[in-house]
């Protein structure tokens, strides 16, 4: 029974903790109804260092680069459908997913017409499903942006299709090896690493830019 006490008030003190912090860099933004469109979990992340509300599908997910910029270059066409749910092994990149990841992947995949959505974070197609649907309907296309960690396909193609897309508000997180410099480039050498073994880079990208300054500028 103490011990059941105890570990119920830790978990008050980290919550109450938790809570105390975001409440705190929450004051830091001139705005809290913006919407980032990520390729991975960085969005997750960054709504919850707020405690701000997800208002973007993309959370707790992630899509395969090539498939990503498909995605960007005709959203709307893409939100509007369905994700219908299939057997993982079925899905394209499968093999690069199990390898990054380090084991089977037992978590719901979709498709959207010709792209895979990878729901890393939900346990069953009727979580993933519930939440996309909600959470896109939240979108505020008015102070928006779009972010792109390049994982998979280092291609300067890619890249270059990416900073063509119309959105007001892109930033890119890629390897220092890339040969595009563009102030929307931002270069992270942990990726080098993390593009091999797998992993966040969460961590690493904040450490290099001004999270503040970019939310506060949507528009």
């Amino acid at each position: 029974m103490i011990h059941f006490i105890a570990k119920k008030i830790k978990n008050l003190c980290i919550k109450v903790n938790y809570r105390w912090k975001s409440f705190h860099e929450r004051r830091k933004l001139q705005y809290i109804d913006f919407s980032i469109i990520s390729n991975n979990c960085w969005a997750g992340f960054v709504y919850s260092k707020f405690g701000l509300e997800y208002t973007t599908p993309t959370i707790g997910m992630g899509i395969v680069d090539d498939d990503y910029i498909k995605f960007l270059e005709n959203m709307d066409y893409y939100l509007n459908l369905t994700p219908q749910f299939i057997d993982p092994k079925s899905a394209k990149d499968y093999e690069i997913r199990r390898r990054l990841y380090g084991r089977e992947i037992d978590y719901p995949v979709a498709r959207l017409d010709d792209i895979v959505l990878w729901f890393t974070h939900y346990s069953s197609p009727k979580e993933a499903l519930s939440k996309w649907e909600r959470r896109k309907k939240r979108i505020n296309k008015n102070r928006m942006l779009v972010k792109w960690s390049q994982r998979y396909n280092q291609s300067p193609a890619l890249l270059e299709r990416f900073l063509c897309l119309p959105f007001k508000n892109k930033i890119a997180f890629v390897e220092p090896s890339c040969p595009i410099n563009d102030p929307r480039v931002i270069k992270i050498p942990e990726l080098e690493e993390l593009n091999v073994k797998g992993g966040d880079e969460t961590e690493s990208t904040l450490r290099l830019i001004d999270i503040y300054h970019l939310l506060n500028s949507l528009q």
